[in-house]
């Protein structure tokens, strides 16, 4: 593990992808002056949120905080 510019922890990995998407994944990150990783990160924690929200427990507890707070009418 590292720290990045930010102070955050990073971890290199290392994952397969097929060269036709990379292509394509290429041509985004120049098109968006974006990283590989970056974007990566992005689609990770896009699909974990996706996942979350799968959870009927994830919405009890984000209906439960909200109303605590009294932010339910918010949402």
């Amino acid at each position: 593990m590292a720290k990045n510019g930010n102070g955050s922890t990073t971890e290199n990995v290392s994952i397969t992808i097929k060269t036709s998407i990379l292509f394509f994944l290429d041509q985004y990150c120049e098109r968006k002056e974006l990283t590989k990783s970056q974007v990566a990160q992005t689609a990770i924690k896009r699909f974990l949120a996706s996942e979350m929200a799968d959870d009927p427990m994830f919405w009890q507890e984000l209906y439960s905080k909200a109303d605590e707070e009294g932010k339910l009418d918010k949402l």
